[in-house]
């Protein structure tokens, strides 16, 4: 028996996503490839991990699928605020690839747009299921 990372049921898991029949969908199931990928990439860099797919599907809906830097093309990555933070809720924007790259190179044109969004205070989800 499995337990669904979006809504928490236990579910007979048939394949390696930890989703459940009612969650899984392509969608789902590529945003979870990359929180992975993100998860895996920030413990090999050192940093702590406490990023959930809710979590992290709920600051992606928030720029609506879109870049949080641009708000021009698609999320491609999920981007890292500040280092010394980790992958964390309250640390993390959508990134699409240029500004990915461009933010590596020292990019800062929204970087207060980041900021500001960051500064917001936002509900855990792990609060909200509790009350469900």
């Amino acid at each position: 028996m499995s337990t669904c990372c979006i809504c928490s049921q236990t579910f007979e898991a048939r394949h390696a996503y930890g989703l459940c029949p009612t969650c899984f969908n392509k969608d789902a199931a590529r945003e979870l490839d990359r929180l992975t990928t993100a998860a895996y990439k920030a413990i090999k860099n050192g940093l702590a991990v406490a990023l959930s797919l809710r979590e992290w599907l709920s600051t992606l809906s928030d720029f609506n699928g879109m870049c949080s830097l641009c708000h021009e093309y698609q999320c491609s990555y999920i981007e890292i605020v500040e280092p010394a933070k980790g992958l964390t809720y309250d640390n993390v924007v959508a990134s699409c690839r240029a500004c990915h790259k461009r933010r590596a190179e020292g990019y800062n044109t929204a970087e207060h747009r980041v900021k500001q969004y960051l500064s917001i205070e936002r509900v855990q989800h792990d609060v909200l299921q509790n009350e469900e």
